[in-house]
C-alpha cells in the first residue's frame, strides 16, 4: 500500500500540481491523504474523494497542526509505505516508482529520498511505518524547524541514515512551499534552536549527547 501524504497551508495551486503529477506517474499511489491546515481545500476544489482514479482523503484539523504534527498524523494513520511530500513538488514519471522500488529492494532501510535534492531530504521522503518502533515519531515540541534534523540524528543513533535513491528526481520550487511559511517568527527560530541544543548539546550535525537531554 502506497500512501502519498501532503500537509498544506495556502499553496493550493502547488498542491494541485503535485497531486496531478503524482497520479500521472508510472506507479500511482493507492491513497492520497491531505491535511488541510488552511481550511480552504473544499472551497477551491469541491468535495472530492478521488483524483484520476486514486482515492483521496482530506482532513480538516481545528487548528493549524504545522509540519511536525502533520507528519506524525500521517505516520499514525497509514500502514506500509508512507510517502510525505511538500506541496511544491512536481513528480516526474518515475519518481514514485523509483522510491518504491528502492524500498522493496532494501528491506533493512527505513528512510528513502531522491538523490537529486539530498540537501532537502525531508521535502519528499518515504518512511516505513516500522520506523515508529525503532526511531519514534517526530518531536512535536517543534512546530516547523528542527524536527527533521532531530529525526535524522535519532536515525543515526539507531544505525540508520537517509537512503538516497539514485536517478530519482523531481522538480522543486525552493522556498515555494506554503506548508509552514509565515507561521514561525525569527524569535521562535532562535527559541527552537536553543531547544535543539539543550536536547542534544549541539546544533544539527554537531550533536554530542547520545540520548535526549543526556538522560
Amino acid at each position: 500500500m502506497i500512501n502519498l501524504c501532503f500537509p498544506v497551508l495556502s499553496n493550493y495551486a502547488g498542491l494541485a500540481n503535485a497531486i496531478n503529477s503524482a497520479c500521472e506517474g508510472k506507479v500511482k499511489p493507492d491513497n492520497i491523504i491531505v491535511i488541510d491546515n488552511g481550511g480552504n481545500f473544499t472551497e477551491l476544489f469541491g468535495e472530492l474523494n478521488e483524483i484520476n482514479g486514486v482515492k483521496l482523503s482530506v482532513f480538516f484539523p481545528e487548528e493549524n497542526l504545522g509540519v511536525t504534527k502533520s507528519w506524525n498524523y500521517f505516520l499514525n494513520l497509514c500502514d506500509d509505505y508512507v510517502i510525505i511530500s511538500n506541496d511544491d513538488v512536481v513528480f516526474k514519471q518515475d519518481t514514485l516508482k523509483l522510491l518504491v522500488e528502492a524500498a522493496d529492494k532494501n528491506p533493512n532501510e527505513i528512510f528513502f529520498c531522491p538523490e537529486c535534492y539530498w540537501e532537502h531530504e525531508y521535502s519528499l521522503f518515504l518512511l516505513r511505518k516500522s520506523s515508529l518502533e525503532t526511531v519514534g515519531s517526530f518531536d512535536e515540541n517543534w512546530f516547523v524547524y528542527f524536527s527533521d534534523q532531530d529525526h535524522k540524528y535519532r536515525m543515526k543513533l539507531k544505525g540508520y541514515k537517509p537512503f538516497w535513491v539514485k536517478n530519482c528526481t523531481y522538480e522543486h520550487a525552493e522556498g515555494g512551499s506554503q506548508t509552514s511559511r509565515n507561521v514561525v517568527t525569527s524569535g521562535q527560530f532562535a527559541k527552537d534552536l536553543e531547544y535543539y541544543k539543550a536536547k542534544w548539546n549541539g546544533v544539527p550535525r554537531c550533536e554530542k549527547y547520545l540520548t535526549p537531554f543526556n538522560q
